[in-house]
């Protein structure tokens, strides 16, 4: 007989995990134990090696990948650390799983498009809606049929259907529909389209993906991932003869980017599968029932009770959320303030617990967390360095060449610097000493409103480039003299915007409308390029409205002369963010000199920006450790979380 433990460390708890370690303490075959501590679930069992064999294999199929498990394997114990308690969990949220998933999309199985269909895996029986409960397996047949010859279809929870077969009706969901589905674009004002896969094998015909994106789209979670798609090489170039009769059936998905996702219900999934079998590979879908999963989620409208899936993206090697759409508890040392409210976000301390909860746009009881100057910064900071993983307090520790100096819950002895790069604030990289004295090194450039006046400071400075940019691109910059920003600019978002206008060809500046598309579409140059080596664009140092700021003006010249010598769009792209990011490092190097820096915190909703991302990572990890707190998100539930912390006396609302 053999003693073994089952390990999940996960970056924060999965409420399936604890549900199946709780199926297994309730199992008769073997004596079972479970616990969870440190983000880690382990199941142990005492078995012959055969039995273990078989087990392992049971568990590794019931114990699906969910985008917060860091790591799965097996060992050998001695003693016992869990129990048979039931592990407690949040409410879980998953509509099908591997068990139940392919009895409802087989025609041959006897429950073929049945919705609620029982499930002892993932219950996920008990989660389904009206809407499912109404449809029978004929009118997900009929829909989907007749979607294929109709703009859109919207469902309602009454369970009626109602069909547009004009393009200028297709717009957002209506307010009693549950979600609509179209095979032509919705009319937005803002934001990127969200794309629902029918066919996960001809994923990558439209995006381009690694297989860390098919795995996280298929994942417990089905969240929804920002995606190029595979036709942004138009923004470069690049004849789309290729792609156009690629897609012969289906449009052309011209935008860079799209938040796409995998079926998250079990009625989108079993009409997605049937979309699949009469050749529809993906259709545009709308929900009304979840909080917009736009790169920069609008969170100034109440939130439904029910939950959306997140939003998520890649720093590091590992997932994070964008903004988060729940609400969860997490451990946390005593604060300075019991109440913090920013934007719909609302977090409390209770007995060692913080709880955050989106609250009404009404809300009057809490005073709402008034952030200027780098306020966000810090509170993203403060958040950031809570509940450290062990894996980076052992870094930190080793950093500062004495493992007694740092406590799990002892923060005060690091020194920090926290990269916040946010659409929402103001974006600035900010310092922490080990007197907790918190300063700002860096605030991103602020832009004129009025693309004319940008255009005045170019030429009061780089006269000389410019003139010479204007003969050779004129079309660069009258786009650019059109240009209106909104009052927060300064962000990564205008930064590459604005950069955008310099190196897009004609015919790309015609195609984009706003300055988020624009940036789009540099970020999207940017990733096509996969080379090493990239034009080194200046980003020097300057004193601007009384801070420390980067001389944009230098940044542009840089591109402009490197475009007037015949430079690759996408090169410049990379080149401008691989600099970037180079400069960071050089000027967190000379911080760490002068007042030492044990941590690195990345926060903030442009992190988006995945290159900027990877090459910021690539560049500090060699240095530093980096703090990403993956129990909370980037820019939302952190910032309210962090102003629990924040030493600073509350405004009125």
């Amino acid at each position: 007989m053999h003693k073994v433990s089952f390990n999940f460390t996960c970056q924060r708890p999965v409420a399936f995990y604890a549900q199946l370690c709780n199926q297994y303490i309730a199992d008769t075959r073997f004596d079972f134990s479970a616990g969870f501590n440190n983000n880690r679930y382990f199941l142990e069992v005492e078995a012959t090696e055969p039995q273990l064999a078989a087990l392992a294999d049971e568990i590794a199929a019931k114990f699906l990948y969910s985008i917060w498990l860091c790591s799965a394997e097996v060992g050998v114990i001695k003693t016992r650390k869990g129990s048979q308690k039931p592990l407690a969990h949040a409410e879980l949220n998953i509509s099908y799983c591997s068990e139940c998933q392919p009895q409802m999309v087989n025609a041959a199985d006897a429950n073929f498009l049945k919705l609620d269909l029982v499930c002892p895996h993932c219950h996920g029986h008990e989660r389904i809606s009206t809407l499912e409960q109404s449809m029978a397996p004929q009118d997900l047949i009929a829909i989907a049929a007749r979607l294929k010859n109709d703009t859109k279809i919207s469902l309602s929870s009454s369970g009626s259907t109602y069909l547009s077969s004009e393009l200028s009706s297709v717009s957002s969901s209506d307010p009693s529909s549950n979600f609509s589905l179209s095979l032509q674009p919705f009319a937005k004002n803002a934001g990127q389209q969200h794309i629902l896969i029918c066919n996960p094998q001809h994923l990558s015909k439209y995006f381009a993906v690694q297989q860390y994106h098919t795995l996280a789209l298929s994942s417990l979670e089905k969240p929804r991932l920002r995606l190029m798609s595979a036709d942004a090489a138009v923004f470069s170039g690049v004849t789309t003869a290729k792609h156009q009769a690629k897609c012969k059936v289906q449009p052309t998905l011209t935008d860079p980017y799209y938040q796409v996702s995998f079926a998250d219900s079990r009625l989108l999934m079993a009409l997605a599968d049937q979309l699949n079998t009469i050749g529809i590979d993906w259709v545009y879908i709308d929900t009304n029932d979840s909080v917009s999963a736009d790169t920069h989620n609008d969170l100034h409208k109440p939130l439904t009770k029910s939950i959306a899936k997140p939003s998520v993206t890649r720093i590091n090697n590992a997932w994070v959320e964008i903004a988060s759409n729940h609400q969860f508890s997490i451990n946390g040392a005593s604060p300075l303030h019991d109440v913090a409210q920013y934007k719909h976000y609302e977090a409390s301390w209770n007995n060692k617990q913080i709880h955050c909860r989106m609250s009404a746009a009404d809300n009057t009881a809490v005073t709402e967390l008034t952030v200027t100057g780098i306020d966000a910064a810090s509170c993203a900071m403060h958040a950031g360095l809570l509940n450290l993983s062990e894996a980076v307090i052992s870094q930190i520790a080793n950093r500062m060449l004495s493992t007694q100096t740092l406590a799990a819950t002892d923060k005060q002895s690091i020194t920090s610097a926290t990269l916040y790069f946010s659409h929402d604030n103001p974006s600035v990289v900010i310092t922490q000493n080990k007197q907790q004295k918190i300063a700002q090194f860096l605030r991103l450039p602020t832009f004129e409103q009025h693309g004319a006046d940008i255009i005045a400071q170019l030429q009061h400075e780089e006269s000389k480039v410019l003139a010479k940019f204007t003969l050779a691109f004129p079309q660069q910059i009258h786009q650019l003299a059109l240009t209106t920003l909104d009052k927060t600019s300064d962000n990564i978002q205008h930064f590459i915007g604005l950069a955008a206008m310099l190196i897009l060809d004609d015919e790309a500046l015609n195609q984009l409308t706003s300055i988020d598309a624009k940036a789009d579409a540099f970020h999207a140059l940017a990733q096509q390029y996969h080379g090493n080596n990239a034009p080194r664009i200046d980003f020097p140092l300057c004193s601007e409205n009384g801070y420390r700021s980067i001389n944009w003006r230098r940044t542009f010249a840089s591109l402009m002369s490197f475009k007037l010598a015949g430079a690759n769009p996408a090169i410049l792209a990379f080149g401008f963010f691989d600099s970037l990011a180079d400069y960071l490092s050089n000027w967190l190097d000379h911080l760490e000199q002068q007042q030492g820096i044990d941590a690195v915190v990345l926060a903030g909703n442009d992190l988006v920006y995945s290159v900027l991302a990877e090459r910021l990572c690539m560049r500090l990890q060699k240095n530093y450790p980096l703090v990403v707190n993956h129990q909370l998100d980037l820019d939302g539930a952190n910032i309210a979380i962090g102003g629990l912390y924040l030493a600073k006396r509350r405004g009125l609302r």
